[in-house]
């Protein structure tokens, strides 16, 4: 009995790190801070003198995170990590968009291994985005890569009383882009040529590169000076 209910905890334990979490709403310009991998063991184990390369690349093939370890001998049905990879600097969100995760077997004897795997990539802002497969398997000098794309997102920001040069340059600067410019006669004088109001409005999140509508105001009835 105490032997099946550490199966039934071991197996709760697996579904529950294999499980993908929703993609995190990172911002383009949020820099990768830490990187860490977690591997969970199926039917085959690993052996002690196999080494494991973990490697990740940008868009534009910089790398971006690694880890090469012998780690330990990995038993049939175990959970081993989360082990950190070292991070190269400057790497961003937007330069993941995007990513590829490289994982290879270098076993110095005959060594099938059959295992999940799950990678947490944090950021800056303090989100994180998460790589996993349930199901792998590894033979000498054998390798895979896994292609992902890190969702960038960014909240529109408040664009009233900016012009449409200041409104284009403010959502640059977040990774959105200037959708259609409507035009609208502006209640109050001061507020012609300036920006009325977006669509999305100001705090909404939005996937980079989206379109963001802009209202710009025209001459009111009343005569301006």
């Amino acid at each position: 009995m105490r032997f099946l209910v550490r199966l039934t905890t071991l197996a709760a334990t697996v579904a529950a790190l294999l499980v993908p979490s929703a993609a995190s709403a990172t911002a383009p310009t949020a820099t990768l801070t830490a990187a860490t991998i977690t591997f969970t063991t199926n039917d085959d184990d690993k052996d002690a003198d196999t080494q494991v390369l973990v490697d990740i690349t940008a868009a534009d093939g910089r790398p971006v995170a690694s880890r090469h370890d012998q780690y330990s001998h990995f038993d049939d049905d175990s959970v081993h990590g989360p082990y950190g990879l070292y991070v190269f600097e400057g790497i961003t969100a937007a330069n993941l968009v995007p990513g590829s995760l490289r994982i290879a077997d270098q076993s110095s004897v005959w060594d099938t291994w059959k295992f999940g795997y799950r990678v947490t990539l944090t950021f800056s802002d303090g989100t994180t985005y998460v790589v996993s497969e349930k199901y792998k398997q590894l033979d000498d000098w054998d390798s895979f890569t896994t292609s992902f794309a890190v969702v960038a997102q960014a909240r529109v920001p408040d664009l009233r009383g900016r012009s449409q040069t200041e409104a284009t340059a403010a959502l640059k600067a977040v990774g959105l882009v200037v959708g259609t410019v409507f035009t609208k006669k502006a209640s109050r004088c001061e507020d012609v040529g300036t920006v009325l109001s977006s669509s999305p409005s100001a705090g909404t999140p939005l996937d980079a590169g989206r379109k963001v509508d802009i209202t710009i105001g025209t001459k009111p009835s009343i005569p301006c000076v």
